[in-house]
């Protein structure tokens, strides 16, 4: 495997392959981040800098800011570290995908 100095293939929620070095500049490779995370730019191509990091990093993606989750309309989304998780309004039971009005 070639690395990129010191630069370790995985990264914080990532990994580096396909590292290769190029003619004229550092070595290169491509960034895949975990589920539940995203490139801080577009494009999962990076490169080593001198301080021997890549150009790009994963970041947690919030589904429910983005909308991207599957929780009920009677039940709140609250943000995980790579996910998330839905709980039921009161007033309502279940697992927080699919919640039921309690009888009164």
């Amino acid at each position: 495997n070639i690395t990129c100095g010191n630069c370790p293939l995985q990264v914080n929620r990532g990994r580096v392959t396909r590292v290769h070095r190029s003619t004229s500049g550092p070595p290169l490779g491509r960034l895949t981040c975990d589920v539940g995370y995203a490139l801080t730019m577009p494009g999962r191509e990076v490169s080593c800098q001198s301080d021997l990091k890549w150009t790009k990093s994963c970041i947690n993606v919030d589904e429910c800011l983005s909308r991207a989750h599957d929780c009920s309309m009677h039940a709140q989304c609250a943000d995980n570290a790579g996910s998330y998780s839905c709980e039921c309004d009161t007033g309502y039971t279940g697992n927080g995908r699919n919640c039921t009005r309690l009888s009164p």
